[in-house]
């Protein structure tokens, strides 16, 4: 009996948070489609920018925009979401060597994108009401304060090493 092997090649990896509150509603292009079409390195879904969408819990926006605020100061790239959808390169995932496991993986991977000199670009989607439940995070004052700390301590942290990144590269 002969058997046939078929290899597959991985080619991006999409990366989708799925506790419920996050249905998703291209208003656009997928994040995967605009990854090959604009030959980016990695897309970032954009929910938080103007008009900011009544489900999204004033806290949780105010939180992103500190949290990007800081990676704009350190980085100079302006980002609108630390959203919890996006496609990325398998080559760059691996290049990028993520080790956050919890709340600061997305800031972690945008500050590093920076650092490294990715091509990124950001992907209009809508949210909705979260579907059931409460969220563990942004649901209590206790989840976001935990979460929000973590998230402003990577968001220094991953700033910084991009910058010092960046002047390595002489950008």
């Amino acid at each position: 009996m002969r058997y046939r092997a078929r290899v597959m090649v991985l080619k991006l990896v999409e990366l989708l948070e799925v506790d419920g509150f996050t249905r998703i509603r291209l208003d656009h292009a997928h994040p995967a489609d605009v990854l090959r079409q604009c030959r980016c390195d990695l897309t970032l879904n954009l929910t938080n920018a103007p008009p900011r969408f009544a489900d999204t819990p004033a806290h949780v926006s105010f939180g992103n925009r500190i949290a990007c605020g800081i990676l704009r100061m350190l980085t100079g790239r302006r980002f609108h979401d630390l959203g919890p959808f996006r496609a990325v390169r398998f080559d760059v995932l691996g290049r990028l060597a993520l080790r956050d496991p919890d709340y600061g993986w997305n800031v972690e991977m945008q500050a590093r994108a920076v650092g490294e000199g990715l091509r990124i670009a950001e992907v209009p989607v809508s949210h909705h009401p979260r579907s059931a439940g409460r969220s563990k995070i942004s649901g209590s004052i206790v989840g976001t304060v935990r979460a929000g700390s973590k998230i402003v301590i990577a968001s220094l942290a991953e700033g910084w090493r991009a910058r010092k990144l960046r002047k390595a590269h002489g950008e």
